[in-house]
């Protein structure tokens, strides 16, 4: 009796370690980069397969980590903006992709996009620009600027997006300008804080100024959620407004 219980045992404890070893096998294995092998996708993928330069939408030159605008338009869909404010225009491609989503949420929204220099000329033939788009030659701290779009966004839902001179200073001084503009629960966008990973201390001037707004205003917060994929170039940039 005692060896039956004892083979029966064996049994059952052999069958339970040949059970665990073909769930184990069925189970994908752990991911996880190192900070080494993520530098050096970067450094051979990222940035040397010319990333940025190369990306377009609808033929026009668009310079946006792919990821970034994913979790953008997720923003857009979710907050509903009546008014995207852009400081930082390049070529147009980027206010365009936005406004294509836009056209999909708020029939009668539109994108305030603003550089210091006017290379629209591809993205003005697109349809959707007339439509769309309105272009604001001049800086994005221009008191005069800042005043114009204050007017155009008064009593609409805003939704801003930083991606002009990326410094401490003239970002320091987007945000104190259109912040008033975003309503709660809405967002900033500050674009290019220097790194590739949000797990990164590698941050620009762009941060700092991040950093040095919050500890003035309490109002936003860094809404690290949106920083879910692998690689962004907005680590702590996802500012949603709180109160």
């Amino acid at each position: 009796m005692t060896r039956t219980r004892l083979a029966v045992a064996a049994i059952v404890i052999l069958a339970a370690l040949n059970i665990a070893q073909f769930w184990s096998a069925r189970r994908p294995p752990p991911v996880g980069l190192s900070d080494e092998e993520i530098e050096r996708f970067v450094t051979y993928w990222y940035l040397g397969q010319n990333f940025f330069m190369a990306n377009h939408w609808l033929g026009v030159q668009t310079l946006q980590n792919p990821l970034d605008a994913w979790v953008t338009q997720e923003i857009i869909h979710e907050v509903q903006p009546d008014v995207i404010v852009e400081a930082g225009t390049h070529k147009g491609g980027s206010a365009l992709m936005w406004a294509a989503v836009l056209e999909q949420i708020t029939p009668e929204a539109e994108i305030i996009t603003i550089d210091v220099k006017d290379q629209t000329q591809k993205a003005r033939m697109n349809p959707t620009w007339d439509r769309r788009v309105k272009f604001l030659h001049g800086s994005s701290t221009d008191p005069e600027i800042v005043e114009t779009i204050r007017q155009r966004v008064a009593g609409k839902r805003a939704l801003v997006i930083l991606d002009s001179l990326h410094t401490r200073d003239h970002v320091y001084d987007e945000l104190k300008a259109y912040a008033e503009m975003v309503p709660v629960g809405g967002y900033i966008v500050v674009q290019d804080t220097g790194a590739w990973k949000a797990q990164s201390s590698k941050l620009s001037g762009a941060s700092e100024a991040i950093a040095d707004f919050l500890a003035e205003n309490d109002a936003f917060e860094i809404d690290r959620s949106r920083e879910r994929f692998l690689l962004t170039n907005n680590p702590t940039g996802f500012l949603k407004r709180v109160k």
